[in-house]
């Protein structure tokens, strides 16, 4: 009797643990989550690899919903690739390897050229997707034309290629020496002298070898290129170089810290060269700049410095610009506005997008998925164009390789360039803002000169680009420094 009562009082227990409403319910199995690690790889340290990871780390890391209900969390893993200052020639790529040895399933990053191609082939090898967030050098993404299976896993999101920031400088050039003509008011555009200021790397090659072209296009007259190292600490023979040639302007291509050792030398007034710059100085996009470009002349070597840049102070691309700007100010009270490479933000905003659009349950496992080929053609499809903090981010795919034989640099896989609808970044200017201190100004692309831009790019017809009435909230024009004017006899 008693083993009957036993065994009636077991079968309810059992009952209990498994009937709802009978007392402790066991709940079913715990749904597999996805975790994906991503390498943010650049030179950290400086600006640039310092700016990657700051942008990284304000982005949605998760989790956020996927298929099946899941969760997708993005890991960020740092690694230091010194490009700029490299221990070793292959360092870079294999500080790439190593971190995808220790589980990285995405590369984001690169920005010397020589390292990210090192980089490039490492995240290559081992089938991982990577997208550049640094190096403009064009050549590297036409490699996907080439040998799409070998390197499909490629994108560029940041920066336009060489030739695309090449040409935008020039359109800023002319914007500035329109104003050089005016401020002198004289038509004849022969008086606008240009010498080029380029680092001798990779980057600048295309670049040196078109300038002079373009500045004939302008009529303007060539003075000459003079070249320096990225991490050149004493400019003192350039400089020298540059006051023979009597600029009127200089166009600078500078990505390391060489462009701060510039700035002090244009607040020498030993070395000083009375000459506005327009161009890429990417120090001088950080804002803490103009402190660092004081000496003994009277003005600051920073002022009337305009350059290239992907966001300014109350200029708005997107709906997406001030929240972004905002957060970043507030998350970064030293140094309140990105420079480029903080692209990582909405690079990682765009790949959590593409694996929510992605990613499968695995009918064995019963775990979330994701394929790099679905991936890659999400990223190809025009129609998941993704809305950034600098504008709108879709790829040029192999459908293009005819424009790239003919010579419009649009590789697959590289950010679409052109106004409006796309990428196209924007130029900054350092002013003076009174009482010792600088500010930055969005100065371009400034619709006034929407002809003068229509003119200058060579690529309208072919990309179906139109520059008239192009421009963006809170842009102003550009400013003459009176230094500069006195020296030209014009103030």
């Amino acid at each position: 009797m008693k083993r009957v009562v036993f065994l009636i009082i077991g079968t309810l227990l059992v009952l209990g643990l498994v009937l709802p409403g009978c007392g402790t319910v066991v709940p079913p199995p715990a749904k597999a989550n996805l975790t994906v690690k991503v390498a943010i790889v650049g030179p950290m340290g400086y600006i640039q690899g310092d700016n990657m990871w700051w942008g990284a780390q304000m982005a949605e890391l998760g989790p956020v919903t996927i298929a099946g209900g899941r969760n997708l969390t993005i890991e960020l893993m740092k690694v230091d690739t010194q490009e700029i200052n490299p221990p070793s020639a292959n360092y870079p790529g294999q500080q790439v390897t190593n971190a995808i040895s220790s589980g990285a399933d995405f590369v984001i990053g690169g920005f010397r050229t020589e390292g990210t191609i090192q980089e490039v082939e490492a995240a290559m090898a081992a089938q991982k997707m990577m997208f550049i967030c640094g190096s403009a050098t064009g050549s590297i993404l036409a490699q996907v034309n080439t040998n799409y299976d070998k390197y499909k896993y490629l994108f560029r999101s940041q920066p336009l290629n060489d030739t695309f920031l090449f040409i935008n400088c020039v359109m800023m050039l002319g914007m500035l020496g329109s104003g050089y003509l005016a401020a002198i008011h004289s038509t004849n555009t022969s008086l606008v002298r240009v010498a080029f200021l380029a680092e001798d790397l990779d980057w600048t090659v295309t670049p040196r070898a078109i300038v002079q072209q373009y500045i004939a296009a302008l009529h303007y007259t060539y003075a000459g290129t003079v070249t320096c190292s990225d991490t050149a600490t004493d400019l003192s023979t350039q400089m020298n170089q540059l006051k023979a040639m009597q600029p009127t302007v200089i166009f600078p291509f500078l990505s390391g810290p060489v462009g701060i050792t510039y700035g002090k030398a244009q607040a020498s007034s030993a070395l000083q060269v009375p000459a506005v710059s327009v161009g890429i100085n990417v120090e001088s996009q950080d804002p803490n700049y103009w402190s660092k470009c004081t000496g003994d002349a009277a003005n600051n070597g920073a002022d009337g410095q305009i350059t290239l840049m992907t966001w300014a102070p109350n200029v708005q691309q997107t709906t997406k610009t001030k929240p972004f700007l905002d957060a970043w100010a507030a998350a970064h009270p030293t140094s309140p506005l990105p420079i480029y490479t903080a692209a990582t933000y909405d690079i990682i905003n765009g790949l959590v997008a593409a694996l929510q659009a992605t990613v499968t349950i695995n009918a064995t496992s019963d775990a979330p998925v994701f394929s790099y080929d679905d991936l890659i053609k999400w990223y190809e499809d025009p129609a998941n164009m993704q809305v950034t903090t600098s504008g709108k981010a879709a790829y040029y795919t192999t459908a293009q390789q005819p424009l790239v034989t003919a010579g419009v640099p649009c590789y697959a896989h590289d950010l679409k360039y052109g106004p409006g609808q796309l990428a196209t970044g924007l130029g900054v200017e350092w002013e003076d803002a009174g009482g010792g201190n600088g500010k930055l100004v969005g100065v371009w692309p400034n619709s006034t000169f929407a002809a003068l831009n229509q003119a200058l790019c060579p690529f309208n017809t072919a990309l179906g680009l139109n520059w008239t009435g192009f421009t963006f909230p809170g842009i102003q024009m550009f400013q003459i420094p009176y230094w500069v004017l006195h020296a030209w006899g014009a103030a």
